[in-house]
């Protein structure tokens, strides 16, 4: 969070008039969510070997993903969310954003009989002054490709 520091101009240059400067200062170890989210994503850097896109059901409804062939980066859309995230590996990371990039929820899933994924996804922390952009407390999540027939 930015802290605002008034000193008064006359201080700072020996001269007696009235005027101000604003000096925004910042902690060094503050980030804003769309840097901590942006960080959290490139953490996982391991080439892609699976391509996500498509029409998914969720515990968010239905959402729709889009990942370009050979790439890491997916963006989507769903149950009233844009969706950021990247796969690496056969895992995604996605984070579940409302409007002006604030992240409600951050997502972990793995790749399982070749075309569901399974894992959990936890709100964002309430506080980041310890860099920590999700909870640990986490909940079951599963991506479902819809038009596949169910393995359960």
């Amino acid at each position: 969070m930015k802290k605002m520091l008034v000193i008064p101009a006359a201080l700072l240059l020996g001269f007696t008039f009235s005027t101000s400067i604003v000096v925004f200062a910042s902690s060094p170890h503050s980030q804003t969510l769309h840097e901590l989210g942006q960080a959290w994503l490139d953490a996982h850097q391991d080439p892609a070997l699976v391509n996500v896109s498509g029409d998914w059901e969720s515990e968010f409804g239905e959402i729709h993903l889009e990942q370009a062939e050979k790439a890491r980066d997916v963006k989507g859309m769903g149950a009233g969310y844009e969706i950021r995230g990247v796969v690496s590996g056969t895992s995604i990371y996605l984070l579940f954003l409302t409007a002006g990039d604030y992240v409600d929820y951050c997502a972990v899933l793995s790749q399982e009989n070749g075309r569901n994924f399974y894992g959990t996804y936890s709100n964002r922390a309430a506080r980041h002054d310890h860099h920590d952009l999700c909870e640990t407390q986490s909940r079951p999540m599963s991506l479902r490709k819809l038009g596949v027939p169910s393995d359960k």
